[in-house]
Parts: structure tokens; sequence; C-alpha cells
């Protein structure tokens, strides 16, 4: 799915008139739809597939926050800090005239193919990462702390997964793909959901000691520093 380009985001800021109890209770509404495709867009044709039926989801979304009292895809952040970041990224991708575009365009084929030939060696990476780093959370804090420890979970897991991906974007396809990816990815801000501020500190004292372990790039870890620490 678009899940590993996008790792799906935003921040809203300001006041607002809309029913807030209303709006959070929109977290899984069009449920029906899809905001990501099952796969990844590989050509023209998927791609227009795939942003037409995000164009469902953002009129189902649109029509429920109507109903709360609100016209402004921000106000989502209220059910869910990421999906503002996310409809605005996929937006700008659908749209034909954006960098953004262009660029997916240019290097989707070799992200599909790159994506499902190394599936399975991107998910032992991840499950190697974790291994390594399970000792080291477990150090922090209690063992039998397992909020904690679940917060690292939902921030490491994917992380790592993501890392693999983007080193073989970069080893596998043109200059460029890697560097488009890492690029979506912030500008969705989804990193911001995965791993709250309360553990980011210790996120990255984790990523550099296995980045020191393994001598492997961790892309992802340039994400972590920059954002709220507070």
């Amino acid at each position: 799915m678009w899940y590993f380009v996008l790792i799906v985001v935003g921040f809203w800021n300001g006041a607002f008139s809309a029913d807030q109890s209303c709006i959070e209770g929109l977290r899984w509404a069009c449920d029906n739809y899809n905001l990501l495709p099952e796969r990844i867009p590989g050509t023209e044709n998927e791609l227009k597939k795939a942003c037409s039926e995000m164009e469902k989801v953002k009129k189902c979304l649109l029509e429920r926050l109507n109903e709360c009292g609100s016209n402004n895809y921000d106000d989502l952040e209220i059910a869910r800090s990421d999906l503002p970041g996310l409809i605005a990224t996929l937006t700008e991708i659908c749209q034909e005239d954006t960098e953004s575009h262009a660029s997916y365009v240019q290097h989707m084929s070799c992200i599909k193919e790159t994506y499902f030939t190394n599936g399975e060696k991107c998910h032992k990476y991840m499950n190697r990462a974790f291994d390594y780093l399970r000792g080291p959370i477990q150090r922090k804090r209690l063992q039998d702390d397992r909020e904690y420890r679940s917060q690292f979970s939902q921030c490491l897991v994917p992380l790592m997964l993501i890392n693999c991906f983007i080193s073989q974007f970069s080893a596998n396809c043109e200059t460029g793909a890697a560097e488009m990816t890492i690029e979506l990815i912030q500008k969705s801000e989804s990193i911001g959901e995965q791993c709250p501020a309360s553990i980011r500190i210790d996120v990255i004292d984790l990523l550099n000691a296995f980045e020191s372990a393994t001598e492997e790039e961790i892309y992802v870890k340039s994400w972590i520093t920059s954002l709220d620490f507070n």
C-alpha cells in the first residue's frame, strides 16, 4: 500500500467553532473507503484510480464535518492528528501540475517493484532491529511498564521498516527516489503521530546505538531530531 511511501499528519493551531466531541467521533468515519490504496500505484492508470478513491473519502469526510459544524479538513486533527497532513500530501500527489506528482510518477514503477521485491527482507530487518533494541528499551524503564514499551513499539517498528525500504529505494531506483519518499513522509508529518514527544529523546538514543552497532545508515533519525520535544 502507499503506507510505506507516505507513512501517514498535520498540526492544527487556533480556535474552532465546530463541535469538538462530534469531530472526535469521526476517527472511524467513512470506514467504507480507504484513504490509501491497497497497493502502491505503479502506473498512471493505477494512480488515477487511487486518486479517484481518495476523492470519495475526502467527500465523505467533508460531509461528516459539515454535520459537526465545520467545513475545514484541518479540524480532523481533533479526531486524529495525522489526517489533515495525509489528505494534503495525497492531494498534492494527485494534482498533476505539482512537483510532488511529477516526482512520484517518475519513480513510482521502481518504487512499487522494489517494495514487493524486498518486502520479506525489510520485515526481517525490522525484526532484527527491534530484537536489538528490545533490551535497551526495557533497561530504560521497569519491565512491567507496558504502556511505555508499547509506545516504543508503535514508533520504532514502522520507523525501522520504512528505513529499510528507503535504503532499498536508494540502492535500486534512480537518483531521487529515496529523497522523494523522505520528503513526502516529512510533509505528511506522520512521524509525530507515531512517536509521541515523551519518548523522542530516548528513540534518538536507541537509533544512534543501533546505527553505531550496525554501521547502517538510519535515514529516519533526521525526522525525529526535527520534531518538537515538548
